[in-house]
């Protein structure tokens, strides 16, 4: 790994995590708020124990995924990128995108091998979609700002 600091290069894949469970977690209470709302006052009653039900669920699933986008997608990316040069903010939030959209992909692959109903497109899976590519172009952008790869010798 010559000219890229392992030191920068570990902290800042671990603040990439950090980012991207607190992306999800923030979101999802946002939208739990938001099907709230729409339920009316009668659902309103139980919003304590509803929203850290799902805060501590989506931290767990988050960080579950987080770690494995980071482990096997995110650090042989960083690597070669950095040996191919490719080091620009904007290349590291559009790879983000894109390894938010794999890792969602690829769970919503997992979640099918089950026998379930017929697949459909709903508000839920929308907001699975917008999370993976937010919380991996904040991600990104969260490891570039502290590796700063952009300033590592070639």
């Amino acid at each position: 790994m010559t000219g890229m600091p392992a030191k920068k290069l570990l902290i800042g894949l671990a603040g990439a995590f950090l980012a991207a469970v607190s992306v999800v977690v923030i979101l999802s209470c946002g939208y739990a708020l938001l099907q709230l709302h729409d339920a009316g006052k009668e659902a309103a009653s139980e919003v304590g124990g509803g929203l850290l039900f799902i805060a501590t669920n989506a931290a767990y699933v988050s960080a579950v995924m987080a770690f494995l986008a980071i482990a096997l997608l995110a650090l042989p990316h960083a690597i070669i990128s950095q040996r191919l040069g490719h080091t620009s903010k904007t290349y590291y939030v559009l790879s983000g995108v894109v390894i938010g959209l794999v890792v969602i992909a690829v769970a919503g692959i997992w979640q099918r091998r089950l026998p379930a109903p017929p697949f459909h497109m709903g508000s839920d899976q929308y907001f699975f979609v917008v999370s993976a590519i937010a919380a991996g172009a904040i991600a990104a952008l969260t490891y570039w700002s502290i590796a700063r790869p952009d300033q590592w010798r070639h």
